[in-house]
């Protein structure tokens, strides 16, 4: 029924939230407060390392575009930077 009212199904919305909360750890591990920015193919590869499922790079930038709007990283063309 999700996939009729919003158009994106449950199990796919559960798969997005999983991959931000991924991303997000990922962030936190590897980036220092302000410190150097890491670009988003490095980000995706080491996603990619730690995953069972296929990761796809557009699916990253809407992880990253999440995290952005919550404040936690800052985008700078290819690069990520936590803030």
């Amino acid at each position: 029924m999700d996939l009729i009212m919003t158009g994106i199904s449950a199990s796919e919305r559960l798969r997005r939230e999983n991959l931000v909360a991924a991303t997000r750890n990922l962030i936190m591990e590897k980036m220092q407060l302000g410190g150097p920015s890491m670009r988003m193919v490095e980000l995706l590869e080491e996603l990619r390392k730690q995953s069972s499922m296929e990761i796809h790079l557009h699916e990253l930038r809407s992880a990253l575009g999440t995290l952005m709007t919550e404040g936690a990283v800052v985008i700078h063309g290819d690069s990520v930077k936590r803030v």
